[in-house]
C-alpha cells in the first residue's frame, strides 16, 4: 500500500513538473512572437520635391471581419494639374488595393488634396508566428510645362500574424465583440429552441404512451 501511495505521489510529482516546463514553453513563445517581427519592406527611393509635398495618415478604423483599412495620402502642391499620377506599393502577398491600382488626381497651387485608398489583407496568408512589420509606399508624378515633379513618401504599420492592426483599434475591438455578442445570441436562442422542441416532443411523446396504457 506504501508503495502505492508513493508511485502515485511520483507520478503526480512528474506531471506537475512537465506542466510547468510546458507553461514556461508557451509562455516564452508568447513573449518572443510579440518582441520578434518579420518585416515587408518596400524598395523605394524617397524623394521629396517642394512642388509636391506628400503626407501619408495611418488609419484609424480597421473593419471587421475583412480586416480593410484606409491610407490617407495628402498633397501639399505648388503646382497645377488635372493629371497627376499616384502609384502604391505595398506587399502583393499581404494585401489587396481597391481599384484603380494607379490613380489619377488634380492638384491646384496652394491647395492640399487627399486621396483615401483601402487596403484589405489576402484571404490567404504566408504562414507566420511573430507580428508583421509592412511598409507601404506610394509616387505621386506631375508633369507640368515640360517638366516632370515626383515625390514620394512610405509609412509603416504592424500587423499580427493574422493581419490584424497591432496595437488593435478601437473601431476593430467594438465591431468583433458586437458579431461575437451577436453570435453568441443566435447559438444560444438556436439551443433553446432545440430544446423546447425536444421537451414538447417528449411530453407529446409520453402523453402518447400514457393513452395506450389507459386504452
Amino acid at each position: 500500500m506504501y508503495r502505492t501511495r508513493k508511485s502515485f505521489k511520483n507520478i503526480a510529482i512528474h506531471m506537475m513538473i512537465m506542466a510547468m516546463v510546458l507553461f514556461t514553453q508557451i509562455f516564452y513563445d508568447t513573449v518572443y512572437a510579440q518582441t520578434e517581427e518579420q518585416e515587408y519592406n518596400q524598395e523605394v527611393k524617397i524623394v521629396t520635391n517642394p512642388a509636391l509635398k506628400l503626407q501619408l495618415d495611418l488609419p484609424t478604423d480597421q473593419e471587421y471581419p475583412s480586416k480593410s483599412f484606409d491610407i490617407v495620402l495628402t498633397v501639399d502642391s505648388l503646382i497645377d494639374s488635372n493629371r497627376v499620377g499616384v502609384k502604391w506599393f505595398y506587399n502583393e502577398r499581404l494585401l489587396n488595393i481597391a481599384e484603380p491600382e494607379r490613380d489619377i488626381i488634380s492638384v491646384v497651387k496652394g491647395q492640399k488634396t487627399t486621396l483615401r485608398k483601402t487596403f484589405t489583407p489576402e484571404v490567404i496568408l504566408p504562414p507566420s508566428t511573430v507580428n508583421r512589420r509592412v511598409e507601404i509606399a506610394v509616387e505621386v508624378n506631375g508633369f507640368v510645362a515640360g517638366e516632370n515633379y515626383i515625390s514620394s513618401n512610405k509609412t509603416e504599420l504592424v500587423f499580427t500574424p493574422d493581419m490584424v492592426i497591432t496595437p488593435t483599434l478601437d473601431s476593430y475591438t467594438r465591431a468583433k465583440t458586437i458579431s461575437t455578442i451577436r453570435v453568441w445570441s443566435l447559438w444560444t436562442g438556436a439551443i433553446i429552441l432545440l430544446g423546447l422542441a425536444i421537451f414538447f416532443v417528449i411530453r407529446q411523446f409520453r402523453e402518447y404512451l400514457n393513452h395506450d396504457e389507459v386504452v
